[in-house]
């Protein structure tokens, strides 16, 4: 496995930790052409399963001919040994040493899996670009870093479904009874009145 990984940004900003001395974060904007390849993830605790409806939808945006994605997705965080930038050429060069289990790719699995699997279906004239936060530092606890990073609650594919308008045919269908305005999908919710009507609906993802 190579240590050294060499590959071009469109931008690089630099932050020192105000609480941890000698630790730094990069925060690099790259293309998706320039994503470079086989990026360690054996530091990251998940497995990338790319057959979700999620990872799907990471893969369907990576091939969209819409530019935020930038914008849209949390991006990639990566912990690597030594940093470097160099300002002629635009280049970033990555030492991630020569153990797996403590660099690499920390979060963001899916994100770059879908992205080395779907850009190439990506049209030429197209740019887009994801979001690289780049630790480095000396005394890193990086199985800390991965707890903290790898232990949010992930949103359920309904509720993203809920949000993004798909379940629209079925308030249409209801418009006029009196429960109408009552049907909406969110994770968590608690019961706010005794007088709720239970709506039971299978859906087959």
């Amino acid at each position: 496995m190579t240590s050294t990984i060499t590959f071009k940004t469109n931008s690089v900003r630099t932050i020192s930790s105000p609480s941890q001395e000698g630790v730094t974060t990069y925060f690099v904007f790259a293309n998706f052409r320039d994503v470079p390849e086989k990026l360690p993830l054996d530091v990251n605790p998940r497995k990338p399963k790319m057959n979700t409806a999620v990872a799907k939808a990471l893969i369907n945006a990576v091939r969209s001919p819409e530019t935020d994605f930038d914008i849209n997705n949390r991006g990639i965080v990566i912990v690597a040994k030594k940093f470097k930038f160099n300002t002629t050429d635009g280049t970033v060069t990555l030492d991630l040493g020569n153990d797996p289990q403590n660099y690499g790719i920390l979060d963001g699995g899916h994100t770059y899996t879908a992205i080395i699997e779907g850009r190439k279906d990506l049209s030429e004239d197209i740019d887009k670009f994801v979001k690289l936060e780049i630790i480095v530092g000396d005394d890193l606890t990086v199985s800390r870093i991965a707890d903290a990073r790898n232990t949010s609650a992930s949103v359920s594919d309904i509720a993203l479904y809920e949000l993004d308008d798909k379940f629209n045919f079925i308030k249409e269908t209801i418009q006029g009874e009196p429960y109408a305005n009552d049907i909406a999908v969110k994770d968590n919710s608690k019961k706010t009145s005794t007088n709720h009507r239970v709506v039971k609906i299978v859906i087959q993802l």
